[in-house]
């Protein structure tokens, strides 16, 4: 990390943050840019793997807030899973967020796992654009979803932080 983006990054923000959470933004900054990136250039394989990494993170943080004691290594399943059982009851549309987060999930270990595992048919002539169509549909939704996602965990910390208010 070189001195600039220190500097710049403290002039934006309270120097009593500590190094740690400035290293954390810096990356989550980049994991957004990069991801932004990769969408507009078509590497929607790498967009749908950072899309993950970011949601992942955002559960984390989430489930943290709430004193929750997970593991960062935790699946993503078992982190959706218990972001809908703990969290649900801050925010009642919680519980249809999970179910998107797992539907996508699911679609996007489909995708990512069927770059030459051939789920759809082999022989057809058009394998290559299904797939591609469901690249494309798989980022697309993934790139919702982060923003959906970081959104309600947004307003969720403010919750836990203020409780009684409403966001």
């Amino acid at each position: 990390m070189t001195t600039e983006v220190i500097d710049h990054y403290y002039s934006r923000n309270s120097a009593s943050k500590p190094m740690k959470m400035i290293g954390a933004n810096l990356r989550y900054r980049y994991a957004f840019k990069r991801m932004d990136e990769a969408m507009e250039e078509g590497w929607l394989m790498e967009a749908i793997t950072i899309q993950e990494s970011i949601l992942s993170g955002r559960l984390l943080s989430c489930l943290f807030s709430k004193g929750i004691n997970v593991n960062p290594r935790d699946s993503f399943k078992s982190l959706i899973d218990r972001f809908r059982k703990h969290v649900q009851e801050e925010d009642p549309q919680v519980k249809a967020l999970a179910g998107r987060l797992d539907e996508w999930r699911v679609k996007r270990n489909e995708t990512l796992h069927s770059v030459c595992r051939h789920i759809d048919d082999p022989y057809h002539e058009d394998t290559i654009k299904k797939f591609e169509d469901k690249l494309v549909d798989t980022a697309r939704e993934g790139r919702a979803l982060v923003d959906d996602v970081r959104n309600t965990v947004e307003r969720i910390k403010r919750m836990i932080k203020n409780p009684g208010s409403v966001s």
